[in-house]
Order: C-alpha cells, then structure tokens, then sequence
C-alpha cells in the first residue's frame, strides 16, 4: 500500500479458496489504496466447487520488468519469524531473485495470471517487457522456468519432468 501511494503501479493476485485470511475487508483496503487486486479463479460456493483443484500457487513479483522474485513465501503475516516471540515456530521457506531477460517470461506468466481472472486485459508492451542487455561473461546463466495451470493448454510441468 506505500508503494502504490507513492505511485507505483500495483497489482495483486490471490487464491480465492486458499486465502480466507483475505478477507472482503482487506480487498477494499487495497482497492482503497489503488492496488489492483483479484482472485484467481473465484470460488463461489466451495462446498459445490470443482474449482478446488485448479488453484494458482505462484509466488510472483515483477519490478518494473527487471528482477522478480518468486519461490514459495506466502504473503502472511504467520510466516513472520519474530524474535521477541521464541515459542513461535520458525518459518522457512525458498524464494529466488532473478535480474535480466529471463525475468521477461516471468513477466509473461503474471501477465496470463492477470488476464485470466482480473475484470481487465492488460497488454503486452514496453512497459512491462523493457529491452535488456543480454547479460555476459560469469553471470550468464540459464535459467529455466516451467509453468502450468488450469489456464495451461499443455502440461508443461509434467513434460519438463518426463
């Protein structure tokens, strides 16, 4: 919310059946505070929900299309490793820093989360897709994202597996 106070365009994807902490409440506080915020695949009745299965757990935060992070930390207060509280459990989790062009298919990935469940298309284009320097010498390497999900018209997990 400081960011997007300060100016920065931010938008928010969540899931609609694995977060009940987001409540409607918190959702017009970040719409309050012009964040762009939508449920991935909303789930209106969960008990009758086929909808379930096809969740999104992508972690993924693009910064004006140059780093991104994405891993498995949730956005939760819970996984908050505070030292005044040591009868807490200790929460660990991996999340990765990525700089260069192959944040760009990242970029692509959030921009496919987005058109598919946001009331709104947003397009592909220099803002979100920055041309690069390819990067050289001893920080050149590759990187290979696999992606999936009920947007997903292959298996791409499965066939990077197999």
């Amino acid at each position: 919310m400081q960011k997007a106070k300060e100016g920065v365009s931010v938008r928010f994807i969540y899931d609609d059946f694995g977060s009940p902490a987001i409540l409607r409440q918190f959702v017009r506080l970040a719409r309050a505070n012009n964040i762009e915020i939508f449920p991935f695949f909303k789930v209106y009745f969960s008990l009758f929900a086929n909808r379930i299965n096809y969740r999104n757990h992508r972690k993924i935060i693009v910064i004006d299309g140059h780093t991104a992070f994405v891993g498995g930390i949730n956005v939760s207060n819970r996984y908050i490793n505070d030292p005044g509280q040591p009868d807490r459990k200790y929460w660990r989790d991996t999340h990765l820093r990525i700089d260069g062009p192959d944040v760009q298919y990242l970029q692509y990935l959030f921009l496919c989360d987005w058109n598919f469940c946001a009331g709104k298309k947003l397009q592909p284009g220099a803002s979100f897709f920055p041309h690069d320097e390819p990067m050289s010498g001893a920080d050149n390497k590759i990187v290979q994202i696999a992606a999936g999900g009920p947007d997903s018209e292959t298996s791409t997990i499965l066939f990077s597996l197999i």
